[in-house]
């Protein structure tokens, strides 16, 4: 049984650890959660019952067989999360991905590193999906539906086929990109939209049909740091 651990803690680890909790026979990986590591959560402290092994930058103590996971998604947030991700430097070997053993993924779909598919994902046939992706229980991904690298997809959401999603971009619970629709770099789309044409980089869209809410993300960061002072 191989080892991994959870980056993150509350929220989305919590629900992957969900996931190994409940992992079969059935699983074509089995994993031993060893803990968490998280850099809010003091060392020795426990989250649901498993240890939290040290901060983000302390995977380096651990040993050269365990294996890594993400959960540090998070709204509004994804392009920072994605940085801080990848200014760990963990090699991409030891990246390890969680897919819940009552998933239906298609044998010719493509699954990145470091990525979790929750309960009853089901992914179609000519699906690409990048690293340290998260794809939330029931959604459903389209034949031939690109996913790229940091993108969350929300709870019982929906890609349409040949739909895609651009790096770090954000899909909220129970949404659904139309077909051949692409979400943009950084781009979030609210809980329970529509979309029905493409969005553009860094926008956050909501509605049904969706439509433009805020834009670009830039300028909403920079209202908020005004707002502080």
């Amino acid at each position: 049984m191989k080892k991994i651990v959870i980056l993150g803690g509350p929220g989305d680890g919590v629900v992957i650890a969900a996931s190994l909790a409940f992992q079969n026979n059935n699983s074509d990986t089995h994993w031993e959660l060893v803990g968490f590591l998280n850099d809010a959560i003091e060392k020795g402290s426990f989250i649901n019952g498993v240890a939290v092994l040290g901060k983000l930058e302390d995977w380096r103590t651990l040993p050269d067989d365990t294996y890594f996971i993400s959960a540090l998604h998070k709204v509004r947030q994804m392009k920072v999360r994605a940085s801080r991700v990848q200014s760990l430097g963990i090699p991409l070997q030891r990246w390890g991905s969680v897919i819940d053993s009552t998933a239906r993924v298609s044998k010719n779909c493509l699954t990145g590193v470091g990525s979790y598919l929750g309960p009853n994902v089901i992914v179609q046939p000519g699906a690409k999906i990048g690293n340290h992706v998260s794809i939330r229980g029931g959604a459903n991904i389209g034949h031939d539906v690109v996913i790229e690298d940091y993108c969350y997809i929300g709870p019982n959401s929906t890609l349409c086929g040949r739909s895609s999603m651009l790096k770090a971009s954000h899909l909220g619970p129970n949404s659904c990109l139309a077909d051949g629709v692409r979400l943009g770099l950084h781009s979030v789309v609210g809980i329970g939209s529509a979309v029905t044409k493409h969005v553009p980089d860094n926008h956050i869209v909501f509605g049904v049909p969706a439509s433009r809410i805020l834009a670009p993300l830039g300028d909403f960061n920079r209202k908020l740091t005004a707002n502080k002072k």
